[in-house]
């Protein structure tokens, strides 16, 4: 190899790395606070940026409701919440197909705590909230009883450079109810209060 076709290969990995370099910059730039909308944006651009189905009930403006899909998931929604045009919060709401088999919604309790879990680490919070401390040991099978008898719930939070975000499966009324609430970093309701849900 002479000088001349030196020079060029060390140029040509300069231009290279430059150019993954501007790349990793503008996707760290361009990344949302949830969905594709960022905190603070109006209705109308949430609107325009999202592609999925729409599910959102004709004349609502606090929310909108979009189909997601997600691998290992029955049914997904993703919820963008306004107050006064402005994207506060963000939800994932998982549901499985049968609403009332609890043992697939707590696979998919699992599987979504996995997902988050890559993108943004292990859990800051990883709790079994129960009446008897005993039950943590139980197997799955006694899980969904638990659940099913509204003596469990399941949750865990991470913090993403945006968001805090809050993983949760309980039973709320006669079904279990499974989400993922994204709060922005600087509102009051994450400040104040990082277990509630």
């Amino acid at each position: 190899m002479n000088y001349s076709t030196c020079l060029i290969n060390i140029k040509s990995t300069i231009v290279r790395t430059s150019l993954l370099l501007v790349l990793t910059v503008v996707a760290t730039v361009s990344a949302a606070d949830f969905g594709v909308g960022n905190w603070g944006m109006s209705t109308e651009q949430v609107k325009q940026l999202e592609t999925r189905t729409n599910l959102t009930p004709f004349g609502e403006d606090n929310y909108l409701v979009f189909i997601v899909t997600l691998p290992g998931i029955q049914q997904a929604r993703l919820v963008y919440q306004f107050k006064n045009d402005q994207l506060v919060e963000g939800r994932f709401i998982f549901k499985a197909n049968n609403s009332l088999d609890v043992a697939t919604y707590l696979d998919q309790y699992q599987v979504v705590k996995e997902l988050i879990s890559k993108q943004y680490g292990p859990p800051n919070s990883d709790q079994i909230l129960t009446l008897d401390p005993m039950t943590t040991a139980l197997n799955s099978a006694e899980y969904a009883n638990e659940l099913a008898s509204d003596r469990l719930i399941l949750k865990s939070s991470w913090q993403s450079p945006t968001a805090l975000i809050r993983h949760q499966l309980a039973w709320k009324f006669d079904h279990p109810h499974h989400q993922l609430h994204y709060l922005p970093l600087n509102s009051s309701a994450a400040i104040t209060n990082t277990d509630a849900f």
